[in-house]
């Protein structure tokens, strides 16, 4: 499967970010951005998981940008290490200052199934 450009997070609006995770590294998941808006120039970015049957035990991410449309990426500031899911339980994780104008991902660096098939992760943006 080849990354997808999932599109621009409107303000407000909850949508997928990253599909159907079920490993660690950014080869099958998608890239998004964040809607521009004329009076906010920094947003907040909520995340949270959905598992496909059920929640996996672990999900970790670590949010990259782009500048370049895509042709190189780094970490997103001290956004990285993120624990979406602990031990089976939900965990909405708050990013700040996400800016308009860049590309993001997410690279999930650890993932534990247990019996999950599966976890989709959400971003709202304010």
């Amino acid at each position: 499967m080849a990354v997808t450009a999932l599109g621009t997070i409107p303000l407000g609006e909850n949508l997928p970010v990253s599909i159907a995770i079920t490993a660690t590294g950014v080869t099958n998941y998608g890239t998004f951005s964040i809607e521009n808006s004329p009076d906010a120039h920094e947003h907040t970015l909520v995340l949270s998981v959905v598992g496909a049957t059920a929640l996996p035990t672990t999900l970790t991410v670590d949010l990259e940008a782009s500048s370049d449309g895509g042709t190189t990426w780094g970490k997103y500031s001290t956004n990285t290490s993120l624990a979406l899911v602990a031990t089976t339980a939900f965990v909405a994780t708050v990013v700040l200052h996400v800016v308009s104008g860049l590309l993001y991902r997410l690279n999930p660096t650890a993932y534990t199934a247990g019996s999950s098939t599966g976890a989709t992760v959400y971003g709202v943006a304010c």
